[in-house]
């Protein structure tokens, strides 16, 4: 490989890694939202499995359903312990 290959190659790289560093920086407070989406994702994808292959229920159904079970078991529950845990301090 020439030298100008190599330079090219090797700033490319750089190129690349810059605009990694930059997109990750631009993308971090967004980070603790995309692992919640993507926690409660993995808690439900066997009950969407279950109610749509085995129920043969409608998706868009059975993604209702089990959008109002997440926000009534996980998000309200845990809601109500960080509202209590603010109010005694």
């Amino acid at each position: 490989m020439s030298t100008k290959e190599q330079y090219w190659k090797y700033s490319l790289i750089a190129i690349i890694i810059g605009l990694g560093i930059i997109l990750f920086r631009q993308i971090a407070p967004f980070m603790g939202g995309l692992l919640g989406a993507l926690t409660i994702y993995i808690l439900v994808r066997k009950q969407m499995m279950y109610l749509s292959d085995k129920r043969k229920m409608k998706r868009s159904i059975a993604a209702t359903l089990i959008t109002a079970e997440a926000i009534l078991c996980f998000l309200v529950p845990l809601g109500l312990v960080v509202w209590l845990a603010v109010v005694n301090l």
